[in-house]
């Protein structure tokens, strides 16, 4: 077995656009998510700005997601699945429009999901569970128009399934089981004729599916 520390943020890494350090099977790995050094600045900032695709699951990572991520302006996949961040998720991952994936499964992200994630045009999955976030569901998640897969199981969701859901036009499969969600299932999701998958289970929801 191999055993590898990671001693430093990927900030001080220059000149690549896919950044993967997901653990192999026979590799164990220790590292931490953490903000550039400070000052921040366009010097330490501009090594990675070029990066696309960040694969960083099942590193056994703690921390929290710092905001500096804005500074990936390329960014079109982040994947922390798997590691132990804690925190809440920044707001400013709303400016980052070149996005098509997050997965933050399987964390311990915590707080209200950011309405901010709804002004991503490219965005076709997000993936949140299994963390402990709570809050209601953002309504401004309607605005989506190329999501296809929204994950938000097993959480501490609260509050109704906003109408504006409905809205998604593309939306393949949405997992909402294991929250605290209440109120009746919006007739607006028979808006959704692109839907394979729809689970509720496990909530304290009310009337028929539509």
């Amino acid at each position: 077995v191999c055993e590898t520390e990671v001693s430093a943020p990927v900030y001080n890494i220059s000149e690549i656009q896919f950044v993967n350090a997901s653990r192999p099977s026979n590799t164990s790995v220790d590292g931490y998510l953490d903000r550039p050094p400070s000052p921040v600045t366009s010097a330490n900032t501009s090594a990675i700005s070029h990066v696309v695709l960040l694969h960083m699951g099942y590193f056994e990572m703690e921390g929290t997601i710092p905001p500096e991520v804005v500074d990936l302006p390329y960014l079109r996949m982040i994947d922390l699945e798997s590691n132990e961040i804690e925190g809440s998720i920044p707001s400013e991952i709303g400016y980052l429009w070149g996005l098509e994936e997050i997965n933050f499964s399987r964390n311990k992200l915590s707080q209200q999901i950011p309405p901010s994630l709804s002004q991503l045009p490219r965005l076709q999955l997000l993936n949140l569970v299994s963390n402990e976030l709570s809050g209601t569901l953002p309504p401004e998640f309607g605005n989506f128009q190329e999501l296809k897969y929204l994950y938000l199981d097993r959480n501490r969701i609260s509050g109704t399934i906003p109408p504006e859901f409905g809205s998604m036009s593309n939306l393949v499969e949405l997992l909402l089981s294991y929250n605290e969600l209440t109120g009746e299932v919006p007739a607006s999701l028979s808006n959704l004729r692109w839907l394979q998958e729809l689970w509720l289970d496990h909530n304290s929801l009310s009337g028929t599916l539509p």
